[in-house]
């Protein structure tokens, strides 16, 4: 995919996020997508985030078991960040016009002692994840919001 639709699609996501509308995925309306063009596209979404304003607080990995992958088609894990505005605490209320579809499942938060690098995604230098589980400092349960922007 080019660079332009990289930043239309990106854009458009962005602009579905905060005007809370419905959009038909990705992949049906571009089959030729990749996986490298879906990262480009989040990064898009994600730049257009922090210039509003957005703090990047942390990453996040989804998809991580055999059986998501298999239900899902995919055959790896998926990555993205965690912004300051990703997260309601205890007591917080969360605006319900803010969500489209909104499910609930349970999550394991891990802060960790180091940051992870972008390379490898791991404190360790390995591209697994065991280093995760090594070097965290805390571990917490939390309810992740599933909402999509896309429709079902």
């Amino acid at each position: 995919m080019n660079e332009t639709l990289i930043q239309e699609l990106g854009d458009a996501l962005y602009e579905a996020l905060i005007q809370g509308l419905v959009i038909d995925p990705l992949t049906e309306r571009y089959p030729e997508m990749t996986i490298v063009d879906a990262y480009r596209v989040q990064q898009q979404m994600n730049a257009r985030r922090i210039a509003a304003g957005e703090t990047i607080i942390g990453k996040k990995i989804g998809v991580t078991s055999q059986a998501v992958m298999n239900m899902l088609g995919v055959n790896q894990p998926d990555f993205g960040l965690l912004t300051d505005r990703m997260v309601y605490n205890e007591g917080d209320a969360i605006p319900m016009q803010s969500l489209i579809q909104p499910r609930a499942e349970g999550e394991i938060a891990f802060v960790l002692k180091k940051d992870l690098c972008d390379r490898c995604r791991c404190p360790c230098g390995d591209r697994r994840c065991h280093g995760v589980f090594r070097d965290r400092r805390q571990s917490h349960p939390r309810l992740e919001d599933q909402d999509s922007r896309h429709g079902c």
